[in-house]
């Protein structure tokens, strides 16, 4: 899928409710989310009505696939360096540099 910014389907929001029960569970007060459209939705049935702290960091963006986007993985292969995309050691680096900025508490 990569960072193409597609919604949710029927069964994706169906799941986010799913999983916004599941994490009422716990004691979550802040949370960092993808700005991609998927994402959000997944985490809106959760935040909805409480007052929790959020905020959007591109650095939790899907790995970039370019010249792939949006196509299955099988039209991918193992291709380790798309065309316009990232390589798997450009993504672990933003992945951890995401970590690294995240609240200590």
């Amino acid at each position: 899928m990569g960072q193409t910014d597609i919604a949710l389907s029927d069964v994706g929001l169906s799941q986010a409710h799913d999983a916004a029960f599941l994490l009422g569970r716990y004691h979550i007060d802040h949370i960092v989310c993808s700005p991609l459209k998927r994402c959000i939705d997944t985490i809106e049935p959760f935040r909805f009505g409480q007052k929790i702290k959020f905020e959007i960091d591109d650095g939790w963006m899907e790995r970039g696939w370019g010249i792939y986007e949006g196509q299955a993985k099988s039209a991918r292969g193992d291709e380790p360096a798309p065309r316009g995309g990232e390589t798997a050691g450009d993504f672990a680096t933003r992945i951890q540099a995401s970590i690294a900025r995240l609240p200590a508490d």
